[in-house]
């Protein structure tokens, strides 16, 4: 079967698996950053929050 050998060779996936972990692990800390900047920046015990204009 065509798709055997590709299946049979795991390690040909194994760079590609490495960096999108680590990619994932990176955009991962990128957001906990940008939550908790935006906690902050926007907390009500510090004056900031959201207002909406109707």
């Amino acid at each position: 079967m065509r798709g055997e050998h590709l299946r049979s060779n795991a390690n040909q996936h194994k760079v590609k698996n490495l960096k999108s972990k680590n990619d994932d692990l990176n955009i991962t800390l990128a957001m906990q950053k940008t939550k908790e900047y935006l906690e902050k920046r926007f907390s009500l015990k510090n004056g900031g929050g959201v207002f909406l204009i109707s």
